[in-house]
């Protein structure tokens, strides 16, 4: 994979002298979907063909399988159905055409924003129980138990506990105390 930004410009550059009519650029890195967009017009426009594919599961897909939102023309994509079936955690699911060029990368960014949402979610409830110290919580234990359940690898990180506290000292206690001015919070 190449990092987003100017190096998959650079990178596509490079490749289409190589390209023949009918060949193929996908972009299953973690691109801006506006970029997807223009450069898909600007491949295209040379007979060549642009897929965006935003690729989730980062060091688990490779045992796992990765999730791929695929955007691009829908006959180039079944020409690459075999890539995406053995790429995903099956032949039937975990991957999909999701719509036109830039729609990949679009469904990611969006999928970024959720996970991130979560991640920040857990990170107040984990908060919330430490300041809850008359229950002595085991935050790392009960983090085991919440990655059992959800069957989240991000819940199954000892890190992510680490993360957690590291970011809720800071950020999350201005936030705990802002709450607590605007409505007294039971620690009880």
């Amino acid at each position: 994979m190449v990092p987003s930004g100017p190096p998959v410009d650079e990178t596509i550059d490079a490749l289409l002298p190589a390209l023949g009519e009918g060949g193929v650029i996908v972009d299953g890195g973690n691109s801006y979907y506006k970029d997807s967009v223009r450069r898909a017009e600007h491949i295209t426009g040379r007979g060549i063909h642009f897929v965006d594919v935003g690729t989730s599961g980062g060091v688990w897909g490779l045992r796992e399988g990765y999730s791929l939102m695929v955007g691009g023309d829908q006959r180039v994509v079944q020409r690459l159905t075999p890539i995406f079936q053995t790429l995903a955690p099956g032949t039937d699911r975990g991957w999909g055409h999701v719509g036109p060029h830039g729609a990949g990368h679009f469904v990611k960014m969006i999928h970024n924003a959720i996970e991130y949402g979560m991640m920040e979610a857990y990170a107040e409830g984990f908060e919330l129980m430490r300041h809850k110290e008359q229950f002595h919580l085991d935050l790392h234990q009960i983090a085991e138990i919440l990655a059992l359940r959800e069957r989240r690898p991000i819940l199954a990180l000892g890190s992510h506990v680490q993360r957690a506290r590291a970011r809720s000292r800071s950020a999350g206690d201005r936030r705990v105390r802002r709450r607590q001015q605007r409505r007294p919070v039971d620690r009880d």
